[in-house]
């Protein structure tokens, strides 16, 4: 399914509640895969930007969570997948347990700009980023996520 419609709410694109991956680029990969997939972009362009992101600067917060992302051009609309690291994923040093990863359309900066403000301001409240990290069904996840982030349910 391509994103469309830029006027609308980011989409959740795919979810990863119990990811394996311990390291950085096997966690981009797994998720950037199905992100690619949902927003019909190439994937390994995609993870390729992600990563090249990264290595300029990390995009992990001390909260436990990292926000990677690339811009697209052919997006119109802001693309979002989430993974979730029981066991953790060595993010540059530091310990990162959910994983939010946009595709992002380069007209849409302000947009992913706001989101990403949000998430962090959303996620500062452990009782919150607990929540989100507990997660077993992904359809009570996609519900916490809409509610709580205003992200489509596509």
């Amino acid at each position: 399914m391509k994103a469309s419609q830029k006027s609308q709410a980011p989409i959740i694109g795919a979810l990863q509640l119990r990811m394996s991956a311990t390291c950085t680029e096997d966690a981009l990969r797994a998720l950037g895969a199905e992100v690619s997939a949902f927003a019909s972009i190439n994937p390994d362009a995609f993870v390729s930007a992600v990563l090249g992101r990264e290595r300029e600067a990390s995009t992990a917060l001390p909260i436990g969570v990292a926000i990677p992302h690339a811009r697209i051009a052919e997006l119109e609309r802001i693309v979002v997948g989430l993974g979730i690291a029981p066991k953790g994923i060595d993010w540059s040093g530091q310990e990162v347990h959910a994983l939010f990863l946009m595709a992002v359309p380069t007209s849409q900066a302000t947009a992913y700009l706001m989101l990403v403000q949000r998430l962090a301001k959303l996620l500062r409240d452990k009782q919150r980023l607990d929540e989100l990290k507990s997660f077993k069904d992904e359809e009570e996840c996609r519900a916490w996520l809409a509610k709580y982030m205003n992200l489509a349910l596509e």
